[in-house]
């Protein structure tokens, strides 16, 4: 899983490891060095050597949560994994299970 941000997001680690590499928002890379991780390197490449990057093993039963805008990457450390996540706020996620008991 490449470089990228989005919304608030978790991950509950279900089976396996997952490593993550995380920048806090407003953390400025060099174009070359992003382009090159994203191109030239597996997500799973030991993490560069970039100034305020964060990495973190998540293992089974542990949940990882991301606020909005922070850079990641993710690699899994073993053949098999299962995660499950979410990316939103949680009043749209609110939003979609009352629409969701309405509708039934």
């Amino acid at each position: 899983n490449i470089w990228h941000t989005h919304e608030n997001n978790w991950l509950a680690q279900v089976y396996g490891r997952k490593r993550w590499a995380i920048f806090p928002p407003n953390t400025t890379l060099a174009a070359d060095e992003a382009v090159a991780r994203q191109y030239d390197r597996s997500p799973c490449a030991p993490p560069p050597a970039w100034p305020g990057l964060i990495s973190c093993i998540v293992e089974a039963g542990e949940i990882m949560y991301l606020p909005s805008d922070w850079g990641h990457e993710t690699c899994s450390l073993e053949e098999f994994n299962i995660g499950i996540g979410y990316i939103g706020s949680v009043s749209a996620m609110t939003k979609k299970q009352s629409k969701l008991a309405k509708a039934k």
